[in-house]
């Protein structure tokens, strides 16, 4: 519909934005956006910061936060911490409240967006350091897998040179073999097929 098509015309000139002013813009979009209120339409109730952190985010968030990531992949690591504690807290949210296959699959877009466009070296490195935390430490068997098939992404088709970190994503992907779920066994099965057939010789030579 109308609304449809104005929301994408609105994220279209905002990457547009992005592109020319990236850092201007990200230093007052990200806070609006991780804003549990965001796209909500719903005015302040004076929650506290505990509640705010619980809230994860919303349709429009999730997808705004997975186009925006395609151009900011310079300086998107400066935002990573708070960025992550929202998607996994969304996606955390769900194993309790319901699965919501749009809002999972928008969530999921949105780090593999962010982990497979990391253009800064530097920034490689505290974005690769959050996912590899999330695959070996979670307590939530959907949060380790997430992080796994993100990782499994960014190894396929990131254009940047990683060498430096494939053991840090090694030891995650081992650690994660002795996983008592199903699903994240099989997300780092996955993950080192890949490694063993495109990086030979990654875990028997080095």
């Amino acid at each position: 519909g109308n609304d449809t098509s104005r929301a994408e015309l609105s994220l279209q000139g905002l990457c547009q934005l992005l592109a020319l002013r990236g850092r201007d813009v990200m230093t007052v979009l990200i806070p609006k956006l991780l804003n549990s209120e965001c796209g909500s339409g719903s005015s302040s109730s004076g929650s506290n910061g505990d509640e705010s952190k619980k809230n994860g985010l919303n349709l429009f968030q999730a997808t705004t936060l997975a186009s925006i990531s395609e151009n900011t992949g310079d300086i998107m690591h400066h935002y990573i911490n708070d960025i992550m504690i929202k998607l996994l807290q969304t996606l955390e949210n769900m194993t309790e409240s319901g699965y919501d296959v749009n809002l999972s699959n928008a969530v999921k877009s949105a780090l593999r967006s962010i982990i497979v466009n990391c253009s800064s070296e530097e920034g490689l490195s505290w974005t690769l350091q959050e996912f590899v935390h999330c695959s070996i430490a979670s307590k939530s068997p959907t949060l380790r897998s997430v992080g796994l098939w993100c990782l499994g992404e960014f190894c396929e088709h990131t254009t940047i040179d990683f060498d430096i970190h494939i053991s840090s994503i090694a030891v995650a992907l081992i650690d994660r073999f002795f996983d008592k779920d199903e699903n994240v066994l099989e997300a780092a099965v996955s993950v080192v097929m890949f490694f063993i057939f495109i990086i030979p010789g990654i875990f028997f030579f080095n």
